[in-house]
């Protein structure tokens, strides 16, 4: 059976993401990540985040991230794996982190006037992102849950099949160093395995 393009399935990725949340993985083992990884579908249930918590970690993805000409996060899956990840592999200090970080978030939309992050209208939900990923560039560049966040969508969407093959050219192992290539206005930008996003 051909592999969905879609699906984050690639095992450099789910060793390089374990690594990044405080995991380990064997050899043995990331065959049973990416059998995982390939089934989950947009149905199914999260395995580490509560209902509320997933919800908000679709939505802030789909913000980063939405659909347009080519897949979003949404449509590659970043949500599922994500949950996965901290389903499996990240420790217990980053998985508190990610839960009191999506918790503050909730906070800060709740002093925003929402009811919570979920309910807020989509130009509530994005204008308070946009706010936080000005702080993080306002108070010079020092790690917050949200830049890191955003870092982990970026790094699993562009990771992804459709992230890296799709929305940029990917190059497993590039080829003959080309230092100034003319571009058309809608060219993509050359993609080569190993780009950390800051992680």
């Amino acid at each position: 059976m051909a592999e969905d393009p879609k699906l984050l399935t690639r095992r450099s990725v789910i060793k390089r993401l374990a690594a990044l949340i405080g995991g380990t993985v064997t050899a043995s083992q990331l065959s049973l990540l990416a059998s995982t990884a390939a089934a989950m579908t947009e149905d199914s249930a999260p395995r580490f985040f509560g209902e509320e918590q997933f919800a908000m970690l679709t939505r802030i993805a789909d913000l980063i991230i939405p659909e347009t000409d080519t897949p979003g996060a949404l449509g590659v899956g970043v949500h599922h794996f994500i949950d996965m990840m901290f389903a499996e592999w990240a420790s217990s200090e980053r998985q508190q982190l990610w839960v009191d970080g999506l918790a503050g978030i909730d906070d800060r939309a709740k002093e925003a006037g929402m009811d919570s992050f979920s309910a807020g209208t989509p130009a509530q939900q994005l204008e308070l992102l946009q706010a936080l990923d000005h702080e993080y560039f306002e108070q010079g560049y020092v790690p917050t849950f949200f830049s890191g966040l955003k870092q982990m969508v970026l790094f699993a969407y562009y990771n992804s099949e459709t992230g890296a093959t799709v929305e940029l050219r990917y190059q497993a192992i590039p080829g003959d160093y080309l230092p100034c290539i003319p571009l058309n206005e809608n060219d993509r930008g050359w993609f080569w395995n190993g780009y950390s996003y800051g992680l």
